[in-house]
């Protein structure tokens, strides 16, 4: 049963693997068909609301799995709000997620035997999604909290993301400190055979060199920044951090049209991953508005140049984007 339980609850981890697409639509349709022949058990719930979260159809998912929570069994309903929002954190529905992170925390406290992955879960999710919200007090306390658990494969995750709060915070050292951490537990998944795995989500490794470039960036040593970003893309040339790091570096160099070329493929990449969503698509649509007015500038002594009507238009069409996406820039 627990192993059914972790088995599920990992589709949403950073070691998800998603060549499985095929046998997780076969599985969530089997689950439903026996649910159409008479009443589920809480474990059958789970199990299809697992499967259809996996496969994709998050809002069905969502709703077997909130049935599952009126359940009695408290290791069943400990792992539904997990998993519940572990997918509202993919689809980057702040609010709702850290209800669900908060119920999660507290359902797993509570039942027998709960490993460090399962502990450390919510408060690394609920950190993440204070990142998205602007509330970095907040992301270091939910995530410091999870390192109170002990190692876990949620770690590499951890640790990055908060080596990425204390550099907004300042806090350099501390940050460096944490970064080296998440570097050692991917080189740790490298070495069990699993980067493979791992990369083909999450792209880990690469994330993990773009957040020190940033923390290097922001101690001005841009050469040291570049040179980060240049082995996170040689590792994963798609890597979404990556990109729009190494854009926003650019930028800050002065290499506007350098720094576009990064923006523009960053937001073009898929969404639906822990890393990746409408939050980091809508600050590189931000940092594409003030290039584009920065190129419409310099067009006005430049030949050959895109009227600067044109490049406002442009801009003021990745500023409404942005402030669509990225919800701190509404609240600022």
């Amino acid at each position: 049963f627990g192993s059914v339980c972790s088995h599920a609850s990992a589709s949403m981890s950073p070691m998800e693997d998603r060549s499985r697409a095929g046998r997780l639509s076969d599985t969530a349709r089997v689950y439903m068909s026996a649910q159409c022949q008479g009443p589920s058990s809480a474990l059958s719930l789970y199990r299809l609301g697992a499967a259809l979260v996996r496969d994709g159809r998050t809002a069905e998912g969502r709703d077997t799995l909130t049935s599952v929570l009126h359940h009695g069994n408290v290791v069943l309903q400990a792992f539904a709000a997990g998993l519940i929002a572990a997918s509202l954190v993919v689809d980057q529905s702040h609010d709702e997620a850290l209800v669900y992170c908060r119920c999660a925390e507290e359902l797993h406290a509570k039942r027998p035997g709960p490993s460090p992955a399962d502990l450390a879960q919510a408060p690394t999710l609920a950190g993440l999604t204070h990142l998205r919200l602007g509330s970095i007090a907040e992301c270091v306390e939910a995530l410091t909290r999870a390192v109170a658990h002990g190692r876990s494969s949620w770690d590499e995750l951890l640790f990055s993301t908060l080596g990425l709060a204390e550099a907004l915070l300042g806090n350099f050292a501390r940050s460096a400190q944490h970064l080296g951490l998440a570097g050692v537990c991917w080189a740790s998944v490298a070495g069990a055979g699993m980067a493979a795995e791992a990369d083909a989500l999450l792209s880990p490794h690469s994330h993990v060199l773009a957040n020190a470039a940033l923390l290097e960036q922001f101690r001005g040593n841009n050469a040291q920044a570049d040179a980060l970003l240049r082995r996170a893309l040689a590792a994963d040339r798609e890597c979404p951090s990556a990109l729009l790091r190494r854009g926003y570096l650019l930028l800050c160099c002065g290499e506007i049209d350098r720094g576009v070329q990064f923006l523009q493929k960053c937001v073009r990449q898929p969404a639906g991953r822990v890393i990746f969503g409408p939050t980091e698509r809508g600050m590189a649509h931000a940092y594409l508005c003030v290039a584009l007015h920065l190129r419409a500038q310099r067009g006005r002594t430049s030949a050959g140049s895109p009227p600067e009507r044109v490049l406002d238009h442009a801009a003021g069409q990745h500023f409404r984007l942005s402030l669509k996406l990225f919800r701190p820039l509404r609240a600022a």
